[in-house]
């Protein structure tokens, strides 16, 4: 795995959960929530100051595979985001994980009030967790290993 940090986005109609790892892309951390309607002004600088080598975009699909009614919208995030950050950025597949973050609050004593707003961190977290484990098991093909690519 190539060394540096990466950054996990959960993004929502009014807010953006936002996870980063540490500089060795080991693990993952909650980091911030930002409204979505103003969030150039508060992610741009987390990526300035964090400087991730990777994006990973939680992708919203159904069950089935099949694309939600927000996947678009995430499609469309995306895009505007590659315009302002020239590193890569990846769309990954996000089922379950808002369920799973919430589970885990719920598991360590919160009550569905008082973590409304840390499921959107949280699960920007574990989405992070699932892109770095990918990233470490990646498999080599064609007598490259794929994190060549990155």
């Amino acid at each position: 795995m190539v060394p540096g940090r990466r950054m996990g986005i959960d993004f929502g109609l009014a807010r953006i959960g936002v996870a980063i790892s540490d500089p060795e892309g080991g693990f993952s951390f909650p980091l911030e929530l930002i409204e979505t309607p103003i969030w150039e002004r508060t992610l741009l600088p987390l990526i300035e100051e964090y400087q991730p080598k990777v994006i990973y975009i939680g992708y919203p699909l159904h069950l089935s595979g099949n694309q939600s009614s927000t996947s678009s919208l995430v499609e469309d995030f995306a895009k505007e985001l590659a315009q302002l950050y020239q590193g890569m950025i990846y769309l990954i597949d996000e089922r379950l994980t808002s369920k799973s973050a919430a589970l885990a609050l719920r598991e360590s004593g919160k009550g569905a009030k008082e973590s409304k707003n840390d499921i959107d961190m949280a699960a920007a977290s574990i989405l992070l967790e699932l892109a770095l484990s990918i990233e470490k098991n990646t498999l080599t093909y064609a007598g490259r290993s794929l994190e060549s690519e990155l």
